[in-house]
């Protein structure tokens, strides 16, 4: 797999999660997503039009790795999505847990989650020192 297929699949990939539960996320969340899918398509491009200007690729070939990359990335969205529940078994397993395995592939805002929880813990550490003095 070229590099380009590479960028083109990582771009599919985040196309696939920004439109997962898009309208249960927050309007920074979804910005952040658009600057993240933005920002791997002008990647992806970068990557394709060096490929063909050093020599390396020709355009077809760059063209037919993009359109690979772009199902690759969109076959990996729609398994996960299939094996949603084998995931959330195996991150309730006894192994899982040993080894702090999350499945966050349900969780429609991540970002807001993961700052209510550092919010959480910032406030009770705050409480536990003001219990010890």
């Amino acid at each position: 797999m070229n590099a380009n297929c590479k960028q083109v699949c990582a771009a599919a990939i985040r196309a696939g999660l920004l439109l997962r539960f898009l309208e249960q996320k927050s309007v920074v969340s979804i910005l952040m997503g658009l600057m993240e899918l933005v920002l791997c398509v002008v990647s992806a491009a970068c990557v394709a039009w060096s490929r063909v200007y050093l020599g390396y690729h020709t355009t077809d070939q760059v063209l037919c790795a993009a359109v690979l990359g772009g199902l690759f990335g969109l076959a990996w969205v729609w398994m996960m999505s299939k094996l949603n529940s084998l995931f959330s078994y195996l991150a309730r397993s006894s192994l899982g847990q040993l080894l702090n395995v999350k499945n966050t592939w349900g969780i429609a805002d991540t970002l807001y989650l993961e700052a209510l929880a550092h919010r959480q813990i910032r406030g009770g550490a705050a409480v536990r020192s003001k219990k010890q003095t």
